[in-house]
């Protein structure tokens, strides 16, 4: 059998990882590493008198995240939108800069508004864990450049009850049931409307006309009990 350490530091002085009479000779992580962080491992061989000695200290550094634009294509209207990468640039200011001769207004859930005409904002910044209104004047595409929300590490908390904006941040479109689990399997969520009005019902009789979370996509949320919604991991 072996003895495995991991360790973000050379000394193992808090392993993260810490296996004792592991029969394997590879081994997999259950739980998530650190984006662009450098890790330390071991392994000692351990004989049928429990006698071993580690091995030298051998190391990985995990996957850097990339920035990435996400293009979110406007109507004319009103439109209900969210990020799923974290702004390079959040003001409000900054973020509708490039299209702003082509909205009026955005606003978020508590009324603040950002007006195109005199770059008046007190919304301040672009939170992702929430989602805006945007009126465009004609079609259009936001194009926001920042590093990729990771979902599964970003809880959405809702510490009132009543109508919320909320975002949607993975990088791939799913089913409504499957993404609101968080919520829906404690019964926090009454219902989920999308910009086209369709609804999504989390108590009976549990009407699903959404059917696809989307991409790029804010929806209205009214929530009966304070609660936490965390989103599943990307595929």
């Amino acid at each position: 059998t072996y003895r495995l350490l991991v360790d973000d530091n050379e000394d193992f002085l808090s392993p993260i990882i810490e296996e004792f009479d592991y029969t394997s000779n590879t081994y997999t992580f259950t739980s998530k590493l650190q984006y662009n962080k450098k890790y330390y491992w071991k392994v000692a061989g351990i004989n049928a008198q429990n006698v071993y000695t580690f091995s030298d200290v051998f190391n990985f550094t995990t996957e850097v995240l990339v920035e990435k634009t996400q293009n979110i294509p406007l109507t004319k209207g009103w439109n209900l939108i969210s990020l799923n990468v974290v702004p390079n640039t959040p003001n409000m200011i900054d973020i509708f800069q490039d299209i702003r001769s082509k909205i009026i207004i955005a606003k978020n859930s508590s009324g603040s508004i950002y007006l195109s005409s005199n770059n008046f904002n007190n919304i301040g910044n672009w939170v992702v864990t929430q989602a805006y209104q945007v009126y465009a004047n004609e079609v259009c595409t936001l194009a926001v450049t920042g590093l990729p929300v990771i979902p599964e590490e970003t809880p959405i908390n809702f510490t009132r009850t009543g109508w919320h904006y909320l975002p949607y941040l993975r990088t791939t479109d799913m089913p409504i049931a499957t993404a609101l689990t968080s919520l829906t399997s404690l019964g926090k969520m009454t219902i989920t409307k999308n910009n086209s009005g369709q609804v999504y019902m989390g108590i009976p009789p549990y009407l699903n006309n959404i059917i696809t979370i989307k991409v790029g996509q804010g929806y209205q949320i009214y929530i009966n009990s304070t609660g936490t919604l965390t989103y599943p991991e990307n595929d």
